[in-house]
């Protein structure tokens, strides 16, 4: 049941934006969007993949080990953060120069729309580890209450 729940609250933050784009968005709106989704997307990938693949390992981990199962957990969460910052502060340093080599000048204007999307995933991926972690000591249930108040919290920012 807890991840039903968690599955009927996370379509509001990933149709949301979809919505929005669908009923008041234009084609120079739809462009900001999916510029942004271009670069954004397949980093996403990576990273969605790399948790999933790790969620045996913390599994086996949180059962057999558990001072070896915190230890990698810290390591994750800074090497997420870590990673992830420096990779959003490098896009946000040189987001004119990024856009105008992969999309050319004409989207400059989607810089900001790129360095929002990237700072947002950095979020986004420590939310998942989050929620693998927590699925990983077979803790659903605080998974479904944390994806309810991350739905909360998400729907008037989107």
């Amino acid at each position: 049941m807890p991840f039903y729940w968690l599955a009927l609250i996370g379509i509001p933050i990933l149709q949301l934006p979809i919505f929005f784009l669908a009923e008041r968005a234009g084609q120079t709106d739809v462009g900001l969007y999916n510029a942004g989704q271009r670069l954004v997307a397949p980093i996403q990938m990576i990273i969605y993949t790399g948790i999933t693949a790790l969620y045996p390992v913390l599994s086996k981990l949180a059962v057999n080990d558990k001072k070896l199962f915190m230890h990698k957990i810290k390591q994750m969460l800074l090497a997420f953060i870590m990673i992830g910052t420096f990779g959003a502060l490098a896009v946000t340093l040189m987001r004119h120069e990024l856009v105008t080599v992969m999309f050319g000048s004409s989207y400059t204007f989607t810089a900001n729309v790129i360095s929002f999307q990237c700072w947002y995933m950095v979020l986004q991926s420590v939310y998942a580890l989050t929620g693998t972690i927590l699925s990983a000591t077979n803790n659903q249930k605080i998974l479904a209450k944390l994806a309810f108040c991350n739905t909360i919290l998400s729907v008037p920012i989107i």
